[in-house]
């Protein structure tokens, strides 16, 4: 039940910008993990892996001044399942303004929603049979709202589409004023 992450933190006007960046599945062990939906409300693998973050992402801001908190989280497969929980968490929370973005997440929980959880995004490919696991027969979804990815003119790898998705972030979330 454990991920791989790297935290890192941004000093904005007024607030701190941390990032959370999960990897997907890496070491063979993990594979466990992913397999062990368990019997709970959330998929036990992967809610395994995120109660491990937060903890880690815990200490990490006892070392920040007391000050608003912006997150963004993401990841890919596993690491998107695991920062679909850390999101809908934080939020849940309210730790802070969290902007999320999944990449092939697989479904996390039977209480996932999309209401109050605006702010979590779940990029998929009608492709990609990893988003469609565990089945939504058996009740799993995600938090936030699902965009199915779609191939744009001019995009050749997947590098193009992430930087899409994941570079259309709100005004503010990085100190920015404006697109230029």
């Amino acid at each position: 039940g454990r991920a791989a992450y790297p935290f890192a933190r941004r000093d904005l006007p007024g607030a701190c910008l941390v990032a959370v960046v999960v990897r997907g599945t890496g070491e063979v062990t993990e594979w466990a993990g992913n397999l062990n939906v368990g019997t709970g409300r959330d998929h036990a693998g992967f809610a395994q892996a995120g109660d491990e973050l937060l903890e880690n992402l815990e200490n990490y801001l006892a070392q920040e001044p007391d000050r608003p908190l912006r997150f963004l989280v993401t990841g890919h497969s596993r690491g998107g399942a695991v920062a679909n929980l850390t999101a809908a968490r934080l939020t849940a929370e309210n730790r802070g303004a969290v902007y999320a973005r999944t990449f092939a997440a697989p479904a996390v929980s039977l209480d996932g929603t999309g209401e109050g959880y605006e702010n979590i995004f779940n990029i998929t490919g009608p492709e990609d049979l990893v988003p469609q696991l565990p089945l939504a027969q058996w009740g799993y979804c995600r938090y936030g709202a699902d965009l199915p990815r779609v191939h744009q003119r001019g995009e050749t790898t997947i590098i193009n589409a992430y930087e899409r998705y994941i570079l259309d972030i709100p005004d503010g979330l990085l100190g920015r004023r404006d697109r230029k």
